[in-house]
């Protein structure tokens, strides 16, 4: 599916290239050649999984596209509405059979109708239990003034690959699951595997979270463990989390990539804060004794966080979502040193005042921070 996808997307912008310049289609033999080799390694592949049934959605995107092809085969002839509606059939089938349905995330023994409206009584209660008892009592802000902070807690899934491919549907958030682009230091700390498990038995644990008691899974907010096997569903709780906000008073400085594990495990994160040597300098926060943060609202979203707050003085503040590049912090129009705390999680000395504070995702300075780490891994 990778390699066809881009393969066919280019041969599908080269052709209506022509379309709309009015020239004549004609074969591009070096780029059917190279689709029938995907072909041929695509059968290759079904026929050693033994599941044919796979071919049904390639016969259907294959019949959808021949059907597009006819009707551009005139460049010079304007497509008519009927065309258009032909074509737009097509695209909402195509959404219908391969996206919609959740036909290609499924696992064949256990596919969970998520999208249908009657799934399966268990699923069903699953899912009802994950949106709204999974972070009801989310709120708040350790080590300082409570506010109402209706941000979810987080669950780690096993056995469930739809749903794990569909969390975010949902709006369910979990630590684990497919994720082709895991962080490297995220795997490091928490064992996550790039891809989804079947059992509990599979998860390796880490120094720093060798078992779902241990308090850096507080920092993560993971509530609940949930598996399924042949006996149904089973969902443990963890007594305790962590608010996606914290504010501790101290700091504590540690050398290397990472906290030592063996005090790592034992910190009260709602008041001490783990930061590498020399990050500290580079703000105006104290080490010993911060201040205080009042929170007057969160506005949460995948790529833009927002948090109003009143400090009487310079004050640590801790997101417990992941420091990775493309991220930044700004108050009003001046940025903000974005430091990565207790690991992994994205820290700042955010100053005193009532202020705005805006944590955002760019993906220009994400894609700049990668060319940049490759120019420096080339130099060395």
């Amino acid at each position: 599916l990778f390699l066809m996808v881009p393969a066919l997307s280019l041969l599908g912008a080269m052709a209506l290239d022509r379309r709309l310049t009015g020239q004549a289609t004609r074969p591009n033999w070096l780029a059917l050649a190279a689709v029938g080799v995907l072909l041929v390694y695509i059968f290759w592949i079904v026929l050693t999984a033994h599941r044919p049934q796979a071919l049904i959605a390639l016969f259907y995107s294959a019949a959808a596209g021949g059907v597009l092809l006819w009707l551009l085969r005139h460049p010079s002839k304007p497509a008519t509405t009927g065309v258009w509606l032909v074509i737009l059939l097509l695209c909402v089938l195509d959404l219908r059979l391969h996206n919609v349905a959740h036909y290609f995330n499924a696992h064949k023994d256990q596919e969970l109708r998520l999208y249908r409206s009657s799934p399966a009584p268990a699923e069903a209660k699953l899912i009802e239990q994950l949106r709204s008892g999974i972070g009801g009592n989310a709120g708040g802000i350790a080590g300082g003034i409570v506010a109402n902070q209706p941000i979810p807690e987080r669950v780690e899934l096993f056995g469930l690959h739809p749903l794990i491919n569909g969390a975010s549907v949902f709006g369910i958030g979990n630590t684990s699951g497919y994720n082709p682009m895991l962080y490297g230091r995220y795997a490091r700390m928490f064992g996550v595997s790039t891809f989804p498990l079947n059992s509990v038995e599979q998860r390796m644990f880490t120094d720093w979270a060798p078992d779902f008691s241990a308090r850096a899974f507080d920092l993560l907010g993971l509530r609940a463990i949930i598996s399924s096997d042949a006996n149904g569903i089973e969902t443990k709780y963890r007594p305790s989390v962590l608010p996606r906000i914290l504010n501790p008073t101290e700091v504590r400085v540690h050398e290397g990539d990472l906290p030592p594990p063996e005090t790592f495990r034992l910190t009260d994160f709602s008041q001490t804060l783990w930061l590498p040597a020399g990050e500290t300098e580079k703000t105006a926060c104290r080490a010993m004794d911060a201040g205080k943060l009042h929170i007057e609202a969160v506005k949460y979203t995948p790529n833009v966080i927002t948090i109003e707050y009143i400090g009487e003085m310079p004050t640590w503040l801790v997101l417990n979502e992941i420091h990775m590049p493309g991220w930044y912090a700004r108050i009003g129009d001046e940025e903000i040193p974005l430091l990565r705390g207790n690991g992994m999680f994205r820290t700042m000395c955010v100053p005193e005042g009532s202020h705005r504070l805006v944590v955002a995702f760019s993906p220009l300075r994400f894609l700049a921070a990668g060319w940049q780490a490759h120019r420096s891994q080339r130099s060395l």
